[in-house]
């Protein structure tokens, strides 16, 4: 039978009642025992010095100075006032050796021992109950060299019966105590449990009741904080399974235009190549384009859903900014020939370090140079520039474009916006570029300014603290 935590309780406190009275009964007894020494002795010494040695040494009574109503040997002494007995006191005599010379009992062998030892007092118990205590008289020789003192029954400084109704009394009034706070404290936590098994069928949504401040408050407030982290987990579970399911519709949407557009020019020169004509230039660099927007749009569909499911600076470290500009020149630069574009760039002699993820950030420049080379005019420029100062650093993509309508330039950043003109000139854009290049500087602590410059053209610069 498995006890609850009010019978454990009760148990508890009813074992530790029992060890507390025996305790407090072998602190009874002792103390009992001290104080039937203490009169013991107190009642010898008062009867050595009234001792008469001739008459002790005689065997005659009375033994002291004057007549007590006591006889030598053993018989009670007289009554006290309202009919109460003196104590039962035996005085005997014996002689150097131990000999009993009054017809007492023989002294216990500890008592002798300790006597023989020069001790001018010993007590030791003499049967069931009994006291006997014995010292030196006042001439050490003779038949009456020693007197014992035998007290039987010491008196108990509690009676047994009161002592036990007290025991019980007590072990009652304990029990009822803890049943009373046992099942208050039993109440609380089943209502806890109650409220706990109520906030997971929620989903962790709601807080259980913290009530007071000890331990099952405590309780209550540990289960809040766990929820909170479980219901933060579910957050996150729950925006990468929508991030997930974005990406999957995005790219089945977005991908399937320029792909249809590339199988298009694939056809086109097929076509040509079985009537043994050569390749349209045209065709192959629209077929360039597509391939390079496809790729471009794959790499921002994967980095929109990073953003969003909350873990955008896995790879956070130092950055050489100067490589990153290289390699995004590089990337964009048969973009650029195929759109008709002159694509340069420029960086500093000395190494440019920042501290970020270097994913996010070579996806973030490769937006603004892809958008730059794609909303441009055939014979148009655009130039990348990384610039460096003290603990700073700028990169610069500045074309000579058509630029951005003023009324449009605060919406660039927004996930999934797009200019009227630029959804004129290429309909098949996503409208992620800037939003993510936007949040990955946002991210970094760093910044992204976008506007159209004084003489034309468009310029965005991502500019931050360098390492």
């Amino acid at each position: 039978m498995r006890l609850g935590l009010r019978g454990r309780l009760l148990l508890v406190v009813t074992g530790a009642g029992i060890g507390l009275l025996l305790a407090v009964a072998s602190a009874h007894e002792w103390l009992a025992s001290r104080a039937a020494e203490q009169s013991l002795r107190a009642a010898l010494e008062v009867r050595v010095d009234a001792l008469d040695r001739e008459a002790c040494e005689a065997g005659r009574a009375p033994l002291f100075g004057r007549p007590r109503g006591a006889g030598f040997h053993g018989e009670d002494f007289p009554r006290r006032a309202h009919g109460r007995r003196r104590p039962p006191f035996a005085l005997h005599a014996y002689a150097r050796d131990f000999a009993a010379t009054s017809g007492g009992p023989p002294l216990p062998a500890r008592l002798r021992e300790e006597l023989a030892a020069g001790s001018g007092w010993s007590v030791a118990p003499a049967g069931e109950r009994a006291l006997v205590g014995a010292m030196p008289t006042a001439w050490n020789d003779g038949p009456c060299a020693w007197v014992a003192l035998t007290l039987q029954a010491p008196p108990a400084l509690v009676p047994s019966a009161t002592f036990g109704f007290t025991a019980v009394t007590l072990l009652l009034a304990l029990g009822g105590v803890v049943a009373l706070a046992a099942g208050s404290t039993v109440g609380r936590i089943r209502a806890l449990a109650a409220e706990v098994r109520a906030v997971a069928e929620r989903r962790y949504e709601t807080r259980v009741t913290e009530h007071g401040g000890d331990e099952i408050g405590e309780l209550g407030g540990a289960f809040n904080a766990a929820a909170a982290a479980v219901r933060a987990h579910l957050d996150e579970v729950e925006a990468r399974e929508r991030a997930l399911r974005e990406f999957v519709a995005s790219t089945t949407h977005d991908v399937g235009v320029p792909l249809s557009a590339l199988a298009g020019h694939l056809s086109d020169l097929r076509e040509a190549h079985a009537r043994g004509a050569g390749p349209d230039p045209r065709t192959l660099d629209s077929a360039a384009r597509e391939t390079h927007y496809i790729g471009a749009l794959l790499r921002n569909l994967g980095a929109a859903a990073r953003l969003e499911a909350g873990e955008p600076l896995r790879d956070a470290g130092d950055v050489d900014l100067g490589a990153l500009v290289e390699r995004v020149a590089l990337r964009h630069a048969v973009l650029a020939r195929a759109a008709g574009v002159e694509l340069g760039h420029a960086v500093p002699e000395e190494a440019v370090v920042a501290r970020g993820d270097v994913t996010l950030l070579e996806q973030a420049v490769d937006n603004l140079v892809h958008n730059a080379i794609r909303y441009n005019r055939a014979g148009g420029h655009v130039a990348l520039v990384l610039e460096a100062a003290v603990g700073r650093f700028a990169i610069r993509v500045r074309d000579d474009g058509p630029g951005v309508a003023e009324s449009e330039l605060p919406r660039l950043a927004e996930p999934r916006f797009r200019g009227g003109d630029a959804r004129t000139r290429r309909p098949e854009g996503s409208g992620l570029g800037l939003a993510i290049a936007n949040e990955a500087a946002a991210l970094h602590g760093f910044e992204l300014r976008l506007r159209n410059a004084d003489d034309g053209g468009f310029e965005a610069t991502l500019a931050g603290p360098a390492a």
